[in-house]
């Protein structure tokens, strides 16, 4: 009975060890099957004689940028007519083309104006900048032939053939010396368009040429915002044109500030603050009829000193007079503006006014006539009268009242002041006895 057991356990071992070897030579030979034959290649003697096309040049794309970048815009462009492999599917040409965009500000969308084909974009690093940050350029992937026959022509056709930043910053360059052609390129574009025609809604005559002064005396990313933000907007209102104004002031452009008094002056004079009163006084170092009125206007109003002492500065340079060393505001309005200083001079002067009542009704009437008698000679009594000083730096109630030998309470009295301290500059009156 034990052996008949073990033999039915050998019989059904045996048969499942037949059944695995099956299952695993099955799936080995299902393996092999799948698997692609093996490539055969054939030894064959190297062709010395022919010259062989390589696939890619030795120099990698980063060199060959790198070199590419250091030429100038007419060196680069007969290397868009190399058609030489590099690497990544990319030609010469393409790296080329990348290098004036980048480098150059090559206006591609006007080169291929009219094409039916969408222009691809892709970012490539090419290296470390000096910080250490990456370098990075765009390149055009499947650019055709026709393509860059279009962009070929472009480039040697166009006398300006960069974009409104490349034109921009050759304008910066030549600063005064630029040609007349470089000046219409730049008004036909459209960031300079947007700019424009905010400046065109005000009354006052303005010249192109003035816009573009001023645009000059900032900066590209400066005005690439303003204009996208006109273009996103449409805001052409008085606020936004002052707005703009205000900013390339704040970057100390002096044609700011004369565009802001020849197109908003009530503006400038009555609702700024003194900070960018002093601003605009800063820059404003050449006399015309405009920066004359400013500072006049303010030298007249009630702002505060240093607005005064500015504008009065302002007023001594535009005359061609010697600035004083101990600069004082009502020598200075007697100098430019004497109407309104005998107006002040006459309020500070002025007698109280006598409102007549019962009690000194009586007392303004003739006394009647009494009978003469003897003579008496009675002592004339001593007229008072005023003379005006102009405290000085360090003036004291206390020093002023000791230089004129004049009891310091009568003279706070005198004054109408309630402390000893004085503001520089201004004007106290002092009584002489004639």
């Amino acid at each position: 009975m034990y052996l008949k057991r073990v033999r039915r356990l050998i019989a059904a071992l045996a048969v499942s060890g037949f059944l695995n070897i099956i299952l695993l030579t099955s799936i080995f030979y299902s393996m092999v099957k799948e698997r692609s034959p093996a490539l055969y290649c054939e030894q064959r003697p190297t062709l010395r004689s022919k010259k062989q096309i390589p696939l890619a040049t030795s120099e990698n794309g980063n060199r060959t940028i790198l070199h590419l970048q250091t030429l100038s815009y007419e060196n680069l462009i007969p290397h868009l007519n190399s058609t030489t492999p590099v690497e990544n599917g990319y030609c010469e040409r393409d790296l080329a083309l990348s290098c004036l965009v980048e480098f150059h500000h090559f206006d591609l969308d006007r080169a291929l104006l009219g094409s039916a084909s969408r222009i691809q974009k892709r970012m490539i690093t090419y290296g470390r900048r000096k910080d250490g940050s990456p370098a990075m350029i765009t390149i055009y992937p499947a650019l055709s032939e026709a393509s860059f026959t279009s962009i070929i022509t472009f480039a040697n056709n166009e006398k300006w053939p960069q974009t409104a930043k490349g034109l921009f910053h050759i304008l910066k360059q030549k600063k005064e010396f630029y040609e007349s052609s470089l000046l219409d390129a730049f008004y036909l574009t459209p960031t300079f368009a947007a700019i424009d025609a905010l400046f065109r809604r005000s009354e006052s005559s303005l010249d192109k040429n003035e816009i573009v002064t001023m645009l000059l005396e900032g900066d590209w990313q400066m005005l690439f915002n303003f204009a996208k933000q006109q273009r996103l907007y449409g805001d052409i209102s008085d606020t936004r044109r002052q707005h703009i104004l205000l900013e390339y002031i704040a970057k100390n452009s002096p044609s700011a500030a004369a565009l802001l008094l020849k197109m908003d002056a009530p503006f400038a004079t009555k609702k700024l603050d003194d900070q960018h009163v002093l601003s605009i006084l800063t820059l404003l170092t050449e006399k015309t009829k405009e920066s004359e009125k400013f500072a006049l206007d303010l030298l007249t109003s009630p702002r505060s000193d240093a607005v005064w002492k500015m504008a009065a500065t302002r007023l001594y340079s535009y005359a061609g007079e010697e600035i004083p060393g101990n600069l004082h505001y009502q020598l200075a309005l007697q100098r430019f503006a004497p109407a309104a200083a005998d107006s002040k001079i006459k309020i500070l002067e002025k007698s109280p006014v006598i409102v007549m009542t019962e009690k000194n009704k009586n007392i303004l009437q003739k006394p009647p006539e009494k009978p003469l008698t003897a003579l008496k000679i009675v002592p004339k009594k001593a007229q008072q009268s005023d003379r005006l000083y102009i405290v000085q730096e360090g003036d004291t109630l206390w020093k002023v009242s000791r230089k004129f030998n004049i009891d310091i309470a009568y003279l706070r009295r005198y004054n109408k002041l309630t402390s000893d301290t004085l503001k520089p500059n201004s004007a106290i009156r002092v009584p002489t006895t004639n």
